[in-house]
């Protein structure tokens, strides 16, 4: 056996045999000292470490928030329940390119002339001139003062040096079998160091670029004449009501015309970093509140089920939403020992109807493993993960499902755990679809003269949309969504939990969410004679009444 006690995966220290998802573990071990500076499985004699590695859970309190989450699952006892590199690497970087994650102003311009020092310094150390035989003199390359980027122009101004401060060291003479020292060439060493140099510069000026080109195509700096937009499609009476609701309470609403993609108003508070240099808004378009609706993203919970029963009806995996689904309780996650267990004695061998009804998870993980990831993946594509589902006047934050899952992986995507992320927008777009009887229309926030050419896309047959919005119904009427519910009106919703960026322990729908405390979804539509209003709300705490009010009181202003 061959690695640190602590740091290796329960497989190695008992002998099964190990592959990728086994330095996965190790590398959440060495993640979780790197952040918290201690052993996640403390210390001591090798037996009591390997015992601590394969029967008790780490030691994770100095982790907080989203990245306790990561090395939770790196650090899982199951090989199959820890994320394959894909995986992490998206989550680590929220599904971005890491360059463009790179802010302009990462490495300062005094730093890049340092490390340009220190580069050519090595490189003599390694054998450049000696002091016997210094060879062809060299002028050291000039370190000139860079351009101040336009939107830095103003700001504090600091002196940049024009030469080294300090000239490079000799290296020690190499000595010969015979003692007698030897020279090395140096041709060509300046050349190397203006490479090492050049490459520094690109990966400096690259982010600037990339930035700058992305930011022009979207509008988020340069500015755009006339053809930039300056309308907001928001319902007064909506907007305003959906402020109102959300006044002292952390998180974000979003509502929509299920029939035309109009987007009725946002509210609320959002945790998104905004884009350096914005362009200008139009007048009564809150950029936190956008960016809350449709940058923000988190784990849908058990409000994915909603496409996880789409998939399941329109691959024919059950006839209807009232067919017994033949789930036991508890169910085993494939590949592991982990019980998917209900605590409601009507979730064994239960219909889709009840499961939902009852916050079945068990019946909803089995049905996305019977279906498989791509088919499941598939659906969420149609409801628009996996791209952005807004461009204009900010770019959204791309809902994510991930691909190339195990069956264990599978089960979680398929109750919204796992690396399934998703906006307020997103959300409230699925609800739109299934109370537009299948039919999607893309969001949109900005008016530009043609909003009435807009066409939808299928994204399930009438016939899948009719089931969802009888188990969204019933969800009102029987379910947790009570609180939603207005009399006389047609009303669907559902809700789910979500782990929030708090440090206290919580519990998600079915228990395997561990960190963090348990926020709030819930999404609803409510309709008269056509579809007339999609919501979808985000809370940060566990508030299911709370946040059925709040949708309950957006839904009313767009109805009146």
């Amino acid at each position: 056996m061959v690695g640190s006690p602590g740091y290796m995966s329960p497989e190695q220290a008992t002998g099964r045999p190990v592959g990728p998802a086994s330095d996965i573990f190790s590398l959440g071990a060495v993640l979780a000292y790197a952040v918290g500076g201690t052993d996640p499985f403390g210390q001591g004699n090798v037996q009591a470490l390997l015992y601590r590695v394969v029967h008790e859970p780490p030691s994770l309190e100095r982790l907080s928030g989203s990245l306790r989450t990561i090395v939770e699952r790196c650090l899982a006892k199951e090989p199959a329940l820890r994320p394959t590199p894909l995986h992490l690497r998206d989550a680590l970087t929220d599904g971005q390119d890491a360059v463009s994650m790179i802010h302009k102003s990462w490495l300062p311009q005094p730093l890049l002339v340092d490390i340009g020092h220190r580069a050519a310094e090595l490189l003599d150390l390694e054998g450049g001139a000696t002091a016997t035989n210094p060879g062809p003199a060299l002028r050291p390359p000039h370190f000139a003062r860079p351009p101040i980027p336009p939107d830095l122009a103003g700001a504090e101004t600091r002196s940049w040096p024009t030469s080294p401060p300090h000239p490079h060291p000799l290296s020690t003479p190499a000595v010969t079998g015979g003692g007698q020292q030897a020279t090395r060439p140096v041709r060509g060493r300046w050349r190397l160091i203006g490479v090492a140099l050049a490459v520094v510069a690109a990966l400096t000026a690259a982010p600037l670029l990339i930035t700058q080109m992305l930011t022009d195509s979207h509008g988020s700096t340069a500015s755009r004449g006339t053809s930039t937009p300056t309308a907001a499609t928001f319902d007064a009476k909506v907007q305003q009501a959906a402020t109102k609701a959300m006044s002292g309470r952390k998180g974000s609403v979003v509502a929509l015309d299920p029939a035309t993609g109009r987007i009725l108003a946002v509210a609320g508070k959002s945790s998104a970093t905004t884009t350096p240099s914005p362009s200008p808004l139009p007048a009564g378009l809150n950029r936190q509140a956008l960016e809350g609706a449709t940058r923000t993203t988190y784990p849908p919970g058990a409000v994915f089920e909603l496409v996880t029963v789409a998939a399941a009806l329109e691959s024919d995996l059950y006839g209807s939403v009232d067919q017994a689904t033949g789930t036991p309780n508890p169910w085993i996650i494939p590949s592991t020992t982990v019980k998917m267990q209900d605590h409601n004695n009507n979730c064994e061998n239960a219909s889709l109807r009840l499961a939902m009804r009852y916050r079945c998870n068990s019946v909803f993980g089995k049905a996305a493993v019977d279906l498989g990831a791509e088919a499941l993946r598939k659906q969420a594509e149609l409801f628009g993960f996996n791209a952005p589902l807004l461009t204009t006047p900010l770019l959204a934050t791309s809902a994510r499902f991930p691909t190339g899952t195990t069956g264990a992986q599978t089960a979680l995507c398929g109750v919204g755990q796992f690396d399934v992320t998703a906006s307020p927008l997103q959300l409230a777009v699925i609800a739109a679809a299934i109370a537009n009887n299948g039919t999607l229309l893309r969001p949109y926030v900005l008016t530009q003269g043609n909003d009435a050419a807009r066409k939808g896309k299928r994204v399930m047959s009438a016939a899948t949309a009719a089931g969802l919005k009888a188990l969204m119904t019933d969800s009102v009427q029987a379910g947790s969504a009570s609180s939603a519910a207005i009399s006389g009106v047609h009303v669907g919703a559902s809700t789910g939990t979500f782990q929030s960026l708090g440090e206290d322990t919580g519990s998600g729908d079915n228990g395997i969410i561990k960190d963090g405390n348990p926020g709030t979804w819930l999404v609803s539509y409510a309709a008269d004679d056509r579809p007339r209003v999609a919501v979808a709300v985000l809370l940060d705490d566990d508030d299911r009444d709370g946040a059925g009010t709040i949708a309950k009181t957006i839904m009313q202003a767009a109805l009146h």
